[in-house]
């Protein structure tokens, strides 16, 4: 979709229209509620903070790794 706009100033301009329903995502559509997303004891890289972003996780509980 940003391929096919036009920047005036402060103003966007879509070069095509869109379809009703087009590029909207509804709850749901990736995970499933009771989903396991990240295993515990994983470290938690770039690539899981867009997975947690996606299923909207504000907080994850996180612990230090025991010294023995």
């Amino acid at each position: 979709m940003q391929e096919d706009t036009e920047r005036n100033g402060n103003y966007l301009k879509l070069k095509i229209k869109p379809q009703f329903g087009e590029y909207v995502r509804h709850q749901g559509e990736f995970y499933r509620a009771g989903t396991t997303l990240i295993q515990a004891g994983t470290r938690i890289s770039s690539s899981h903070l867009g997975v947690l972003a996606a299923a909207k996780c504000g907080t994850v509980a996180v612990y230090d790794r025991p010294v023995v």
